[in-house]
């Protein structure tokens, strides 16, 4: 490695998805983002010491950020075995500014911001040591709906709803007028159909399977069978 930061390697396999990722090299307690790939022998790192590397030396490369599935528009919780706990990324600079903790079985997650297209990013911690299955709790983005689309919830329910909402808007506008009966009476009506629509779908079992988790160590259990295996209905 030159000074400028340019690693050449001897019968590597550089990629261009290895850009942002980090490499541990020479120091042991810093890591260096891979800022250009140029080739499988050649990358480029960002803020490099300067320091001119020999040719032979050891090094690792490994992914700290991870991007949840473009779907999510929010992300509560990742779970591996059972949920992790939820910290910051100032608390793993803290904590381990050089990420030089890795193991089998990460404990903690944190936000780690949005790409330009909109995809949530997190970071696990402890850094894994082999490829691992996390599952994801959070929402999916809500598209705009077109006067073409089916609505999945029952329309009069959607309508319902949406009466409120206009009852407000005009007890805004027209104070003292009846709107504000309206809207009381709008409320009853709407919570009368949620009910409705909440025990039929519990007739028909429509509603989302749940995942009883287990509490106490993280590091137990020792695979994600256990997760898989623990499914309800």
């Amino acid at each position: 490695m030159n000074a400028a930061g340019t690693v050449t390697g001897v019968g590597t396999t550089f990629t261009s998805a290895m850009v942002g990722r980090w490499m541990r090299v020479y120091y042991s307690d810093a890591i260096f983002e891979i800022d250009t790939y140029t080739g499988a022998t050649e990358i480029l790192l960002k803020n490099w010491t300067g320091e001119v590397v020999a040719a032979g030396t050891s090094y690792s490369i490994f992914k700290t950020i991870y991007n949840a599935d473009a779907l999510f528009g929010e992300l509560h919780d990742i779970i591996y075995q059972m949920p992790l706990k939820k910290k910051s990324q100032s608390y793993f600079n803290k904590l381990d500014p050089s990420r030089l903790s890795t193991g089998s079985s990460p404990t903690d997650w944190a936000f780690a911001g949005v790409t330009s297209a909109g995809v949530i990013q997190f970071e696990i911690w402890p850094v894994p040591t082999s490829v691992i299955s996390l599952r994801m709790d959070g929402k999916i983005k809500a598209s705009t709906l077109g006067d073409s689309d089916s609505p999945y919830l029952p329309e009069d329910l959607i309508e319902a709803k949406a009466l409120i909402t206009c009852y407000e808007l005009k007890e805004l506008q027209q104070p003292g007028v009846g709107w504000a009966k309206k809207k009381s009476d709008q409320i009853v009506i709407y919570g009368d159909l949620l009910q409705m629509y909440e025990e039929e779908d519990y007739r028909l079992q429509a509603f989302s399977d749940r995942v009883k988790d287990t509490q106490g160590d993280p590091t137990f259990p020792s695979d994600d069978n256990f997760a898989l295996s623990h499914d309800v209905e």
